[in-house]
């Protein structure tokens, strides 16, 4: 997924249709969220954000000092455009007949009512401020975990056009040897091996892309090889899932050597969530929030 340049249609599109030819099983949670992913990609188009300035002597401290260029409250979202977002997502998941259905329709219904206030619930998220999803879910009664999904679906392309800007601070060519991104301190939700095998996270938040070491446990630091070993697993080719045993901490990884096809960081994390539940049966663990 490029920083700074919008996914079209066509290559999500095509990028779900190459995952399903291998991964049958996934095909309803990856039409719906193929649905989603375009919805965030136009989003992403339509947003509008000033770029966040860092005064000079405290972007030196930080690059200096390895910190990470933000907090996740210092985050621009673009609130009209995430409520649009909202809405759209709503009207996607409202046509499926599962088990969020009902909850869709109702917060559906109290955006176009005016009954969220999307400004609270954004500033929440970016704060982590469980208590005010917990307020709003309790007021609608809907599941608290379905609006903080919703939420942050919306707000996801404020978050990439940011990162996208925060970014040009960066030298984007060197390896940085911190476990978290460097733009707002998140852990990686993925790691990439490209084709001429360079390593890379994506961020679990922001889904910055950054360089980083290729023998490197991201949540304890360890380099040492004979404690970081990975798991393969049968007709996963393409996938893998790197894994530390001095923290039993685990990261998916995907081995872009091995495919033909566009790669979307948010679609590989999606279509490997039967990884994640090997790993949880074998006993290790992700930093990563659900």
């Amino acid at each position: 997924m490029p920083d700074q340049e919008t996914v079209t249609s066509e290559q999500l599109t095509t990028a779900v249709d190459d995952i399903l030819k291998i991964k049958p099983d996934y095909a309803s949670v990856l039409e719906l969220n193929r649905k989603i992913f375009i919805a965030q990609e136009q989003s992403r188009a339509r947003t509008r954000i000033e770029k966040i300035v860092i005064p000079e002597d405290i972007l030196n401290i930080k690059l200096k000092e390895k910190f990470p260029l933000i907090n996740l409250s210092e985050f621009k979202i673009d609130t009209d455009e995430a409520a649009r977002l909202f809405s759209d997502i709503c009207d996607t998941l409202k046509k499926e007949n599962n088990e969020i259905t009902e909850a869709v329709a109702i917060l559906a219904r109290a955006a176009e009512d005016k009954k969220i206030d999307f400004g609270s619930l954004f500033d929440a998220l970016l704060a982590e401020n469980e208590s005010c999803f917990e307020t709003t879910a309790g007021e609608l009664k809907v599941d608290k975990d379905i609006l903080g999904f919703l939420i942050y679906s919306s707000v996801k392309p404020s978050l990439n056009v940011c990162a996208a800007g925060l970014s040009d601070y960066l030298d984007t060519n060197k390896e940085w040897d911190r476990g978290v991104c460097p733009i707002c301190g998140s852990p990686p939700a993925l790691s990439v091996f490209e084709n001429e095998g360079k390593r890379f996270f994506y961020c679990s938040f922001c889904w910055h892309k950054w360089r980083t070491q290729r023998i490197f446990c991201h949540n304890c630091g360890n380099k040492e090889h004979n404690t970081l070993r990975y798991f393969s697993f049968e007709d996963e080719e393409e996938h893998r899932v790197d894994i530390c045993d001095k923290c039993n901490n685990y990261i998916k990884t995907v081995d872009c050597r091995n495919i033909n096809r566009f790669m979307y960081p948010p679609l590989e994390y999606l279509a490997t969530s039967h990884l994640d539940e090997k790993m949880t049966e074998m006993g290790f663990t992700s930093n990563v929030r659900s």
